[in-house]
């Protein structure tokens, strides 16, 4: 009886030390998703699986990358990439302007590029390593793939039936959505932009214009570093350069001028890019300025992945808008008054979920 007595009291001694210690540790942190600013919101498109690359934190959530692939009045997709030992990828559909998500259906590999024309969307998927072009319908929810005899890298669609396509080596085109293909120039190019019905093209600090799809691609002009990002509204131009440098053209891009320099705000050794534009007329836009690895911003912020520019005066200024240290920024898309930017999110202990950010107030 004795026996029995003093094991209880040791029990409750035990739990009662056991209490206090717990009361004694400090909660885990509260991560504040929008870091401290309230004019860029995160949403949250899904959840993410636990990874299982060897070289990501064991326990980790997977890295993911979020990708627009199609819009049309409150309907918006996004192509989501799950970067696991074995790759795949979802595709998530929105039909109340990115307010809730669904899953909608999911395939093996990763997203490469994709674009949108009318009701029709083209992608290039890679999946073990053969490279499928995709053409969709409903929304980009319906796949129909085919395998690619070339190694190609991005697809651009100007109508339904006339696609571009680049590879390691060439520019192609195809007149009926990608049955044939026929090289316009065994030139290598970095980079398709579609504006409107024009083609425009990068290759390394070089810009050119198709004016001709039977023609090579016209050279118009040189800038002094790599060009990472082009944009065309109208009459101005804006490109993006390695080292965080944006420059406009107001005459077509023969000229350029010089308006923001990265490198001079965060460090001549510190290895940036300006990754993409979006303008909403002539005067007011967003620049995605991303850094490789991570920046030093300030004291609250010291390992930004990436800032988001703004200019009001048609890209003569920019100032920083928004900054995160939660996601590497890649991609502009705009819904109604939404607009939104996404991206690449590493691995997180505690993250689970899958986000993007949104404005609906230009930034203010």
């Amino acid at each position: 009886m004795k026996k029995g007595l003093w094991i209880f009291i040791f029990f409750s001694l035990f739990l009662c030390w056991q209490c206090k210690k717990n009361d004694d540790e400090p909660p885990p942190p509260q991560i504040d998703l929008n870091e401290g600013q309230n004019n860029w919101t995160k949403q949250i498109v899904a959840q993410r699986p636990t990874g299982d690359i060897p070289s990501d934190p064991y326990g980790s959530f997977c890295p993911v990358e979020v990708i627009p692939l199609f819009f049309s009045g409150d309907t918006i997709t996004f192509f989501v990439n799950f970067y696991k030992t074995i790759p795949y990828l979802s595709v998530f559909i929105s039909y109340q302007n990115a307010q809730s998500f669904f899953h909608k259906i999911t395939f093996d590999g990763n997203i490469l590029s994709c674009d949108q024309s009318d009701i029709f969307s083209f992608s290039l998927r890679k999946w073990n390593n053969t490279t499928y072009i995709g053409k969709a319908l409903h929304y980009g929810t319906s796949w129909n793939w085919q395998p690619a005899t070339f190694n190609a890298t991005q697809i651009v669609a100007l109508t339904k039936d006339t696609l571009f396509l680049l590879d390691n080596n060439s520019l192609k085109i195809s007149y009926n959505g990608g049955q044939q293909w026929s090289i316009i120039s065994s030139n290598f190019y970095h980079k398709i932009y579609k504006f409107g019905k024009e083609i425009w093209l990068t290759k390394d600090s070089n810009v050119y214009v198709l004016t001709n799809p039977y023609t090579t691609p016209q050279w118009i002009s040189k800038l002094p570093h790599l060009i990472t990002s082009l944009y065309k509204h109208d009459t101005l131009l804006l490109a993006g350069t390695e080292k965080g440098k944006i420059y406009v053209s107001t005459n077509g891009g023969t000229t350029w001028e010089k308006k923001f320099d990265g490198t001079s705000q965060y460090g001549q050794n510190q290895k940036m890019r300006i990754e993409q534009f979006i303008m909403l007329d002539g005067w007011n836009g967003f620049a995605l300025l991303v850094p490789d690895g991570s920046l030093y911003y300030s004291s609250n912020y010291p390992s930004v992945l990436s800032l988001i520019l703004r200019t009001t005066d048609g890209g003569t200024n920019w100032q920083v808008n928004y900054v995160t240290q939660l996601i590497k920024l890649k991609y502009f898309t705009r819904i109604g008054q939404k607009i939104i930017a996404c991206g690449y999110q590493p691995a997180h202990p505690t993250i689970s979920g899958i986000y993007f950010i949104a404005t609906t107030t230009m930034g203010n």
